[in-house]
């Protein structure tokens, strides 16, 4: 069980350090489990990146294939917009 006044005193600590707004996307990330996911996320980008030859794997077939084009397709029409709309992302 925690303390309100221990968490408090550490939002307090860490947004001294890093400022409001990143010490309040840290709090959320931390309580939602985020944190954690973003670790595990950049340890297997690690590895994909630096061992796995992608070029060695077959080519999608059926639905994941499927899946993938419709992906394309939404970041082209994404990329689109943000275009039209001068924004970057």
């Amino acid at each position: 069980m925690f303390k309100i006044k221990n968490v408090c005193r550490r939002f307090n600590e860490i947004r001294k350090t890093i400022g409001l707004r990143r010490a309040v996307v840290h709090s959320l990330k931390k309580a939602t489990g985020l944190a954690a996911c973003e670790d595990d996320i950049k340890v297997l980008r690690y590895i994909i990146e630096n061992y796995v030859d992608i070029t060695k794997f077959p080519p999608a077939k059926g639905e994941l294939r499927k899946f993938q084009l419709c992906q394309t397709e939404m970041l082209n029409i994404l990329n689109e917009i943000c275009k039209k709309n001068n924004f970057t992302f």
